[in-house]
């Protein structure tokens, strides 16, 4: 009776171990939370959802507690800000800040992703949906690219013009800003 007790716990047990460990296919799927280019700009509704999300960008103003787009003409001809900042303003000058202040190429950035993983796939017939539909997003994507250089045109005049996704290396970016 003993003997009959410890086959079946060892039987048991072996069989709990065997399918604890026997399959672990669910533990190869991909991360859920991540999208690589591969999976990604393949449908219109992907330049779609990419390009819709590059217009809070452009029109800043509108998140969180801004006024809208009469804040866009403040320091011009039409609208003086209030609160006076005298690290931006010296007689006869408009000091740029070394942080902020407008120098950022992020959204510069994620136009040229897009055109460096659409456009090839887009050559090769690789994106599913309306030829017309398709062309329309590689073109709004055009015009956000050049609204935001518009927009930095503005406010510092001469700026390098960059049409390709740079490396996270300082010479490389270096080289790139020469105007």
């Amino acid at each position: 009776m003993k003997l009959k007790h410890i086959i079946l716990q060892t039987i048991l047990m072996a069989g709990a171990t065997w399918s604890l460990t026997s399959c672990n296919d669910f533990l190869d799927m991909a991360p859920l939370d991540q999208v690589t280019p591969q999976e990604y700009f393949n449908t219109t509704d992907h330049l779609a959802a990419y390009n819709i999300s590059q217009y809070n960008s452009i029109f800043s103003t509108h998140g969180g507690y801004g006024v809208g787009t009469v804040n866009n003409d403040q320091n011009t001809d039409n609208m003086v800000a209030g609160g006076y900042s005298s690290t931006y303003f010296e007689k006869d000058q408009w000091r740029v800040p070394n942080i902020g202040g407008g120098w950022d190429f992020t959204q510069i950035r994620y136009c040229n992703y897009f055109f460096e993983n659409v456009l090839p796939k887009f050559e090769a017939g690789k994106i599913e949906g309306n030829r017309e539909q398709i062309l329309h997003y590689v073109g709004e994507m055009y015009f956000i690219r050049a609204w935001i250089y518009y927009s930095k045109l503005k406010s510092f005049g001469d700026f390098p013009i960059i049409t390709e996704v740079l490396p996270d290396d300082q010479s490389v970016l270096i080289e790139k800003s020469a105007r």
